[in-house]
């Protein structure tokens, strides 16, 4: 389920120093292959846990998938953060990019302190503004699904 919820966060846009403006279909583009493979790694951490469980025939508890956040979800998210944040968007698009770094940034402090949050489609932080925005913006895998 936070497999999922990664797509969501891995979004986080910021401005890299020192170096010329993307446009902004390159932007996306590289900043996609990075939530994309972000993903994967988070996937590729699940697989093995989703496995196990599947022998079981026992879903992953709540506080499971909370471990499985606090030891593998955050930490994808936070490598890409800054990954992405080595990019530097379009400069006429700095604001936008900005709202969607600080939509990405609260929603990741409220799973942080609550990460049952992550849990609840509904509930969901990153599944509200990020998404919203990032939809908006154009991206094809960064806070889509």
């Amino acid at each position: 389920m936070l497999a999922g919820v990664a797509a969501l966060a891995i979004l986080v846009i910021g401005c890299g120093e020192g170096e010329e403006n993307l446009t902004k279909a390159e932007f996306i583009k590289q900043s996609d292959v990075i939530c994309a493979k972000g993903q994967k790694e988070v996937l590729n951490a699940y697989l093995p846990i989703g496995k196990e469980k599947e022998e079981e025939k026992k879903p992953l508890t709540v506080a499971e998938q909370i471990k499985f956040g606090e030891e593998f979800y955050f930490p994808s998210v936070e490598k890409r953060v800054e990954e992405i944040r080595d990019l530097n968007p379009p400069s006429d698009e700095e604001e936008q990019v900005e709202a969607i770094l600080t939509a990405v940034e609260e929603a990741m402090a409220a799973v942080k302190k609550k990460p049952a949050l992550a849990l609840n489609l509904n509930r969901n932080p990153f599944n509200k503004k990020p998404k919203k925005l990032a939809e908006a913006y154009g991206f094809k895998v960064c806070g889509i699904g």
